[in-house]
């Protein structure tokens, strides 16, 4: 009986060890708290050892362990893990494992846990294999941790930024959106930190790239890895390894035969100017695609309201094309960095004095017809008016 009370009391110790290894409490050991920690898992191997042939002393155990430790497991946030002889057992194994994947464990004491393994009485293989597996296995909810932690500074990081500017507070969408930029930001940094020759690398993160875009905000997520802080980060020549591969890659997707219907066009109207303000090559992509726009947008006129109004002639139930966005979509320019006001203005300027013909980029090889012209002219002229009304 004196034996079984012993026992019972030691228990709880354990139970205290391997919380602590679970929790940011790990922090407060050093080496010689860990080597205690450690020494009481082996006392409990030896104890389970000497005990296993004893069936009547181990249900006794048993029972008394449940009737005293009854909720301790929450208490002590193990988990899964049941408070039974059987723990006594895989003490030492629980204790190791627990440390692998707590973020707050130190290097110095990460080192000597890695000793530990080599303590394990089967053969050396059986050792090394053992360590490797728990290694990854553990070592990736760790790094899940870790990866979760920087997620939620940067996102703190890109709340306050846009606080500042007096943003509108993100919607649940755009957290999801921010967070699987934050992502994809690691998963390119580590593909590129792997150096691997330019062709793999290239074509691994550009089949990312079109996997997540078959998704749904996976466009957007892609916009907004291209703006995070990561990405325009000075100084980091790792971001402009992947940035040089997706930049040309988002090119592609919104240029050619069928770029109108693009899904980077349909992106929010500020997330396009952040990009053009950011990128040089994406703003003369996109401007070339507002020449365009323009240049097929007909004046309607309804009979009913006896009012007129601009819609996309090849497309005019599109909301993608509505006039509102048009104008939209000039006014997050203007709201952009120096260059790209001084640039727009000096684009509307032109367009309202020589219709897209002044640019070769947007013509065309066949003459518009005098209406065309009149009616190219006046759309301009009115978006820089509709401009100059709201700044008023």
């Amino acid at each position: 009986m004196e034996q079984l009370v012993k026992i019972l009391h030691n228990v709880g110790n354990l139970m205290e060890i391997i919380h602590t290894a679970r929790t940011q409490n790990v922090s407060t050991w050093d080496s010689e708290a860990l080597q205690r920690a450690h020494d009481w898992t082996k006392y409990f191997e030896q104890v389970y050892k000497k005990l296993y042939q004893k069936p009547v002393f181990v249900s006794k155990l048993n029972k008394h362990m449940k009737l005293q430790y009854q909720g301790v497991n929450t208490k002590y946030s193990l988990g899964n893990l049941e408070v039974n002889f059987e723990l006594l057992g895989q003490a030492r194994k629980i204790l190791l494992q627990s440390l692998l994947q707590n973020p707050y464990l130190s290097k110095a004491l990460y080192g000597q846990v890695i000793q530990f393994y080599q303590q394990f009485t089967p053969t050396e293989d059986e050792q090394a294999n053992q360590l490797v597996q728990d290694t990854v296995k553990y070592g990736q909810n760790k790094s899940a941790v870790l990866l979760l932690s920087n997620i939620k500074d940067e996102l703190s990081q890109s709340l306050s930024l846009q606080s500042q500017h007096s943003a509108p507070s993100l919607s649940s969408k755009e957290v999801y959106v921010h967070t699987e930029a934050v992502l994809l930001c690691q998963y390119l940094r580590r593909l590129v930190e792997r150096d691997l020759p330019n062709p793999k690398m290239q074509k691994a993160i550009e089949e990312k790239l079109d996997e997540i875009c078959k998704a749904s905000q996976g466009t957007e997520v892609i916009a907004y890895m291209m703006l995070s802080q990561d990405a325009v980060m000075a100084n980091d020549t790792t971001p402009e390894q992947y940035r040089s591969i997706v930049l040309p890659w988002l090119l592609q997707k919104c240029t050619g035969n069928q770029s109108s219907n693009s899904p980077v066009w349909k992106l929010p109207c500020h997330v396009l100017s952040q990009l053009s303000g950011s990128y040089f090559t994406f703003f003369k992509a996109y401007i070339a695609y507002l020449v365009q726009w323009g240049s097929v947008m007909s004046l309607q006129h309804d009979e009913a309201t006896k009012t007129q109004f601009w819609r996309h002639s090849q497309d005019p139930e599109n909301p993608t094309f509505s006039w509102g966005r048009f104008v939209q979509s000039f006014k997050s320019l203007m709201e952009g960095p120096q260059f790209l006001i001084e640039t727009v203005r000096k684009l509307l300027h032109n367009l309202c004095h020589h219709g897209n013909q002044f640019d070769s980029d947007t013509n065309t090889d066949s003459e518009p017809s005098e209406g065309e012209s009149r009616n190219n002219l006046k759309v301009w002229t009115e978006l820089q008016q509709t401009i100059q009304q709201a700044d008023s």
